[in-house]
């Protein structure tokens, strides 16, 4: 019956979440679920009752007007946002290795 009925238990927030998982820890919960930034920003309450420790993972958004949309939402009501990338390659961000400093003993 959870099978059948599976896109019914998210009530309200249906139309604007692509995916999502269903928590182990709390049963009846959704712990992840993903959309656009703009669907976020036009279903964020319904989304947010998704459950208490929610982690959101959204694409970019694709407008500047997504933008500012997005940061006038109570964001730290969220447990989790994860933005991810729509691109085929994402850039990767590593940490520089520092040059080594080199002591010198000179003689005298």
């Amino acid at each position: 019956m959870l099978a059948k009925h599976r896109g019914a238990w998210l009530g309200a927030a249906r139309p604007f979440i692509y995916t999502w998982e269903d928590s182990d820890d709390s049963p009846g919960f959704i712990a992840r679920a993903q959309c656009s930034f703009a669907k976020l920003t036009a279903g964020f309450a319904h989304i947010r009752a998704l459950g208490p420790r929610l982690i959101v993972s959204a694409t970019e958004p694709r407008t500047k007007r997504e933008t500012v949309a997005v940061a006038t939402l109570p964001l730290g009501t969220l447990y989790g946002l994860a933005p991810t990338s729509t691109t085929s390659n994402p850039t990767i961000y590593s940490r520089r290795s520092r040059p080594r400093s080199t002591v010198c003993a000179h003689s005298s």
